[in-house]
């Protein structure tokens, strides 16, 4: 059976991760990279908003996490740092990511934050165009954010913010 996209985002809920999400959340992290925080920490700070789309089934079948998105709350500047944002890649182009955005936007806003800011890399164009589409804004790079040693690649780190 095929969903189209509106019936997809009504089988859809986004809520906060639990300890019995950090499998598939791992699972959907390593779709796109290696993860370098330990999402067990990051549930129990303060300053971090962890979340997660799953696909509501009917009673008899479980739900299934299809993204995840991983915020820190920084004070200082009155903003939220996407530190990490992911859908299982069999499940892209249905408004998941927009409806995980969605729910970034609003923890922040009830926290007191002005923008959200992401990071992505120039030659993530799905990423970018991603940002784009959806509200956000070129802001800055940084040519030194990633470890870029000097026989390295030199990839940059494009900013994107999201005002709110």
């Amino acid at each position: 059976m095929i969903l189209l996209r509106s019936e997809l985002n009504n089988s859809i809920r986004v809520r906060k991760a639990t300890p019995k999400d950090l499998e598939a959340v791992e699972r959907i992290a390593r779709q796109y990279w290696e993860p370098s925080v330990s999402y067990s920490v990051e549930l129990s700070k303060d300053e971090t908003v962890f979340i997660v789309a799953e696909k509501q089934y009917h009673v008899w079948k479980p739900t299934e996490i299809v993204g995840m998105a991983l915020m820190w709350i920084r004070e200082w500047n009155k903003t939220g740092y996407v530190a990490e944002l992911a859908v299982d890649q069999e499940r892209r182009r249905n408004g998941i990511g927009l409806r995980l955005v969605q729910e970034l936007s609003n923890n922040a806003m009830n926290r007191g934050a002005r923008a959200i800011i992401v990071e992505t890399q120039p030659g993530n164009k799905e990423a970018m165009d991603f940002y784009l589409s959806n509200g956000f804004r070129l802001c800055g790079y940084n040519d030194r954010y990633y470890t870029n040693h000097p026989k390295s690649s030199k990839d940059i780190a494009i900013f994107f913010s999201l005002d709110l």
